[in-house]
């Protein structure tokens, strides 16, 4: 019995244990599925976080590529007409937006092209051509330059013209005659006038500010219509290149610096302004020299700088009168033998009597190293140097003689 009470006592006490065991383990299983719950309801909340990162990231995506097609079309006249051969820009559009610097100035196009507003006119040999609405061969573009009427155009556009016609937008429909003062065929560049004053006129910029890459907009306005200004758009690509020209005068070489651009210059813009982003005029355009000198696709005009004494010197002589030196000489390369001593310049061997150097005192076997503060290598450098000046200006030497590096004065002449 007593057994029995222990055996039976046992297996209460085994079974309390197995039920302990059991609430236990039950207890444990607990814990942990409501851990395993927690877990998963984390994993739920992070992977509805990153589907709403995701979202947003689609979201953003989307965004940006439709802003970019909006943008895109906003300034599709812009890019794609880049080389268009005329691409006319009305009052209300508007570029204003710094997402595409590349290739719209901060000042919006139309800012430049209105400040140019009655100052860019229509030159033609043949008055009549003006009533057309298409433009000629004979007809292009001018720039005023002077209240009192003087106007800067292409030479080749006054080919057996006498008279010239001008077309003023801010004078109504009429042409008025206008009279050649001087044209020269090497840099294609003329200046006529009209017997008009008060009139707008231009302000050029300094084109030797020009880099690779700057923006410019070609504009004319052959038709000399209000706000009729033909613009084409490009990119600076080459600067400071010269192109040898021929003086029909005087049969002399000259030096010219030009400027070369992917705007396209033609018929519509040839004798307007090249412009900056700023709308400051830095050259003006030669559908000539482009057609002699370029490949399709890129236009030449003569920087503002190079315009400025052109203009001086036919506004006052006719013709373009540039200094003389008066010698004859050759590019020396550095050696070490006993004559040069390794110096690098212009060796003189003859000069000419009554000009430049032989009025300085320049003698033959002397070397050019410097001239305007400016170092000297080959003849090129020379040439340069002096078609940047006017006859009459006075510029400094440096010479080498017999061992000695000499500074002297130079009196520019004309070739006498």
């Amino acid at each position: 019995m007593d057994r029995r009470k222990k055996l039976n006592k046992g297996a209460g006490l085994n079974q309390g244990l197995k039920q302990k065991d059991q609430h236990l383990l039950e207890e444990n299983c607990n814990q942990h599925g409501e851990i395993n719950i927690r877990q998963n309801k984390r994993r739920k909340r992070l992977e509805g976080l990153c589907k709403g990162v995701l979202v947003i990231v689609v979201a953003a995506i989307s965004g940006a590529i439709t802003a970019s097609y909006m943008i895109e079309n906003k300034y599709k006249n812009v890019v794609n007409n880049r080389n268009n051969s005329s691409v006319i820009y009305s009052n209300k559009q508007e570029v204003k937006d710094d997402k595409v610097k590349e290739f719209v100035p901060k000042n919006d196009i139309n800012k430049v092209v209105e400040g140019l507003s009655g100052i860019i006119v229509g030159v033609s040999s043949n008055p009549e051509s003006f009533l057309q609405n298409d433009v000629t061969s004979n007809m292009g573009s001018g720039i005023i330059i002077d209240k009192s009427g003087y106007i800067v155009t292409n030479s080749f556009l006054l080919e057996d013209a006498e008279p010239v016609y001008v077309k003023l937008s801010s004078y109504g429909s009429k042409p008025i005659k206008a009279k050649i003062i001087g044209k020269d065929k090497a840099s294609d560049l003329a200046v006529i006038k009209v017997d008009l004053d008060n009139l707008p006129y231009a302000r050029f910029g300094d084109s030797e500010r020009i880099r690779v890459g700057d923006l410019a907009i070609a504009v004319g306005n052959p038709l000399g219509e209000d706000m009729a200004d033909t613009v084409t758009m490009g990119i600076v690509s080459v600067i400071n290149k010269k192109i040898d020209f021929l003086d029909p005068n005087t049969g002399e070489k000259r030096l010219y610096k030009i400027v070369k651009t992917d705007a396209n210059i033609n018929n519509y813009n040839t004798g307007g302004a090249l412009c900056n982003s700023i709308g400051e005029i830095v050259g003006i355009n030669s559908l000539k020299l482009t057609k002699k000198y370029t490949s399709e696709g890129i236009g030449i005009s003569i920087p503002s700088n190079e315009v400025k004494n052109i203009v001086e010197s036919l506004t006052s002589y006719g013709r373009v009168k540039k200094p003389y030196l008066g010698f004859i000489g050759q590019t020396i390369v550095r050696n070490n033998s006993s004559n040069t001593q390794g110096i690098e310049g212009v060796y003189v061997r003859e000069v000419t009597q009554g000009q430049t150097l032989f009025n300085a005192g320049v003698g033959p076997t002397d070397i050019i190293v410097g001239l305007d503060g400016k170092e000297v290598k080959k003849m090129e450098d020379i040439q340069i140097i002096v078609d940047g000046h006017k006859i009459g200006d006075i510029i400094s030497c440096k010479i080498w003689r017999e061992g000695s590096v000499l500074e002297i004065s130079l009196t520019l002449t004309e070739k006498q």
